[in-house]
């Protein structure tokens, strides 16, 4: 039932209704049936990506916050990706940069961290450049 109802958060979310996305999204990630199913925890990070693109950077990091107070290993790197492309989104480079770091130093064959990495050293080069 979780995956169906994750599905529907998707489709909202590709449809462009972004309210509806979160809504089904939080709605799993607190739902006590599902406290024990792992696979809640991909809703938490979908969440995040619905709040990063809505502009809710400060709702994305709280929910990111909550996710790692959960300390599950498995999250860790998903946990840091997440947060860089928040910070990417910010425009905050130096923080993403770090965030970054730390998913190449756990899996360093991480490719969406390595393209982020590319287009976050792309910015700091533009902003050195511009400050010169």
């Amino acid at each position: 039932k979780l995956a169906l109802e994750i599905a529907y958060g998707d489709i909202a979310m590709q449809r462009g209704m972004l309210p509806e996305a979160h809504r089904i999204y939080a709605g799993n990630q607190n739902n006590e049936d599902y406290a024990s199913i792992f696979a809640r925890h991909t809703a938490t990070l979908r969440r995040v990506r619905v709040e990063r693109i809505s502009k809710d950077f400060d709702g994305a990091l709280a929910t990111l916050v909550a996710l790692d107070a959960e300390k599950v290993p498995q999250l860790i790197t998903a946990a840091h990706h997440a947060r860089a492309e928040v910070y990417y989104d910010m425009e905050e480079y130096e923080d993403a940069a770090d965030e970054i770091a730390q998913v190449l130093q756990r899996d360093p064959t991480h490719a969406d961290a390595t393209i982020l990495r590319g287009r976050v050293q792309l910015k700091l080069k533009r902003l050195i450049e511009a400050a010169s």
